[in-house]
């Protein structure tokens, strides 16, 4: 079982590479969550809600996010090493941006070595950016929702990110899926993640 160093954490929270970004704010090492999690779960940047509050996922998506964990038994922080592509809150006042190329490019290394430590077997990326990143790849959320790709030794589920969901398919149906992966992530059943995402009628609104 891997272990992400805190000689890393450390490394992540003292850079100040981007000079796109004004404050360098992060989250602090011991919101990652478990550090020696089988399982990690990564979105694209901090939140405003999140980054002030020094904890992950406590904006609107977060809490869709927490409330459905905490319905099979367990919570985000027990289960998940967390983290994101980009390392520091990349907004200006109160408002939250979407990171830039270079923001991406210049952390990318980060994330390789959190997941080269941690060797995790399944890895939850949430949203287009953080499953491109990891992945190296173009992908089309729509198209790739709910499937499995293989990097290195772990597996990596590419998921709509809960923010606007409504716009992308059936709100009921993201939540009956998260609910049902969740559940199998926590009985330890990751041979039957895909058969959560095969029903595809009347999933996607027009």
């Amino acid at each position: 079982m891997g272990k992400v160093r805190e000689d890393l954490l450390n490394e992540i929270s003292q850079c100040k590479k981007c000079n796109s970004i004004k404050q360098y704010l992060k989250f602090p090492s011991e919101s990652h969550g478990n550090l020696k999690s089988e399982y990690m779960l990564v979105s694209e940047a901090p939140g405003y809600n999140s980054i002030i509050r020094k904890q992950y996922w406590t904006g609107q998506s977060g809490m869709v996010l927490r409330q459905i964990i905490g319905s099979v038994g367990s919570d985000l922080e027990s289960l998940f090493y967390l983290t994101d592509i980009v390392k520091c809150w990349p907004g200006n006042g109160s408002k939250n941006r979407k990171p830039s190329k270079e923001e991406i490019i210049n952390c990318g290394h980060f994330i390789k070595d959190e997941i080269a430590q941690l060797q995790p077997k399944i890895i939850l990326a949430f949203g287009k950016t953080a499953s491109e990143a990891i992945l190296n790849r173009s992908i089309t959320l729509k198209k790739e929702h709910g499937k499995l790709s293989k990097i290195n030794n772990s597996m990596v589920l590419v998921l709509f990110h809960p923010s606007n969901i409504n716009l992308h398919m059936n709100v009921n149906i993201y939540l009956y899926q998260l609910k049902n992966l969740f559940q199998l992530i926590v009985q330890r059943d990751l041979d039957n993640i895909e058969k959560v995402f095969k029903i595809r009628r009347n999933i996607y609104d027009e």
